[in-house]
């Protein structure tokens, strides 16, 4: 059985050091592990606890920050939705 699932955006995959930090709060380390124009998901958050609605920045190793808001948490992982979309030339620079 094949399943098709339809997304907004195309996906990147990739593995970049960020820290997550919420709005009040130490960031916490992780690893961008995907990314794309509408979001991103960040791996190895260990026991942070991020909650759904939370508006967090996103900082990556090479100092770019991203703003957006927790879409979903658990596990270590945490999906996060951009405040604003990124432009392509936003998105290269990650990438």
């Amino acid at each position: 059985m094949t399943v098709l699932i339809i997304r907004a955006h195309h996906r990147f995959a990739m593995r970049l050091p960020v820290k997550l930090r919420q709005a009040q709060g130490k960031p916490a380390r992780g690893l961008l592990i995907e990314i794309s124009k509408g979001g991103a998901r960040v791996s190895n958050l260990g026991a942070s606890r991020f909650e759904v609605g939370e508006q967090v920045e996103l900082t990556t190793s090479g100092g770019i920050v991203l703003h957006g808001l927790i879409r979903w948490a658990h596990d270590g992982l945490a999906g996060i939705c951009h405040a604003t979309p990124l432009h392509a030339a936003e998105l290269a620079q990650l990438l």
